[in-house]
C-alpha cells in the first residue's frame, strides 16, 4: 500500500467511522474528540484547547469570550 492509500485509507475510515454524522477527520481518539466536543458546548474553551495540545480549534477560537 502507497503512502497516498495509507493517508487516503486512514482519512476515510476516520470520516465513516461515526454512526451518528458526526464525521471527524483526525488523528485524536473519539473519546478525546467527545470530550472536547462536550467541553466546547459548555463554554469552557480554554479547557477544551489544553486538550488539543495547546493548539485551539476554530469552535473554540469563535467561542473565546462568549460568556
Amino acid at each position: 500500500m502507497s503512502r497516498f492509500e495509507n493517508a487516503f485509507s486512514s482519512a476515510f475510515s476516520s470520516y465513516s467511522a461515526s454512526e451518528q454524522h458526526n464525521a471527524r477527520i483526525g488523528t485524536d481518539a473519539p473519546e478525546v474528540h467527545a470530550l472536547r466536543k462536550s467541553l466546547l458546548r459548555r463554554g469552557k474553551s480554554n479547557q477544551a484547547a489544553a486538550i488539543t495540545g495547546g493548539r485551539q480549534t476554530r469552535t473554540a477560537r469563535q467561542h473565546q469570550g462568549k460568556r
